[in-house]
């Protein structure tokens, strides 16, 4: 039993730039893997393919992250950290690049 948090919730939503080879669930499934501090929740929200636009053999994957705390209100600079963090790793492991 795990008790709700009377806190809100914070969601972003990133998206990445990476090789078509690359599916959303090895994306989702790295994110997870590393649990972030604060984050409750990760999931696939689109995935566009355009070659003109994009490039061959690349899609973009946007991201939902979801992040709460059980004991006080997140500030934007707790997330904003968990995000750098989260991003870094992406690229590490995936070569993905954020897209504005």
């Amino acid at each position: 039993y795990k008790s709700i948090s009377i806190y809100p919730r914070i969601q972003r939503d990133l998206t990445f730039l990476v090789d078509d080879g690359i599916s959303g669930d090895k994306i989702i499934d790295a994110i997870q893997r590393k649990s972030f501090n604060y984050m409750i929740n990760s999931r696939i929200s689109d995935i566009f393919y355009n070659s003109e636009e994009l490039g061959n053999n690349k899609k973009s994957i946007t991201v939902e992250l979801v992040f709460q705390h059980n004991d006080r209100t997140l500030l934007d600079n707790d997330i904003n950290e968990q995000i750098s963090l989260i991003i870094s790793y992406l690229q590490d492991k995936y070569n993905a690049i954020i897209r504005n």
